[in-house]
């Protein structure tokens, strides 16, 4: 199952083979019938989850790395220019949303092309 993070976000997977556990955060009333995958969608091995038991999963279902813990937001990277997902901190039965998902323009709004190689601004390029 490809998913929308990678190993660029919980970087302990590739460093130290640390183990996280994932969750179909929509679905936990619904029994785990399915071994799946998880992958990430680098130009690299991205295996984020191998052998995983989760319920049948949908394009656009939301999976949660419920072990993340704070290292994951301070070391976490754009590498190959991918966007950072949300942080969610999670207590009990309360979810906040305390960092935004990051989108492509995000990624690159701080990049300037110069002017002798033709530069231009990549925050306000022509869509």
């Amino acid at each position: 199952m490809n998913v929308d993070f990678s190993n660029n976000h919980l970087t302990r997977i590739m460093s130290r083979g640390d183990y996280y556990h994932f969750v179909a955060a929509e679905k936990l009333d619904e029994p785990a019938t399915e071994s799946v995958e998880l992958v990430g969608p680098l130009c690299m091995p991205d295996v984020l989850g191998a052998g995983r038991t989760l319920p049948p999963l949908q394009r656009g279902d939301l999976v949660a790395a419920l072990d993340a813990g704070m290292y994951a937001e301070t070391t976490s990277s754009q590498f190959n220019g991918q966007p950072r997902p949300a942080t969610v901190l999670v207590n009990g039965a309360d979810a906040d949303i305390i960092k935004t998902r990051e989108t492509t323009e995000d990624v690159f709004a701080h990049h300037r092309i110069p002017a002798r190689l033709g530069g231009m601004d990549l925050r306000h390029r022509a869509a």
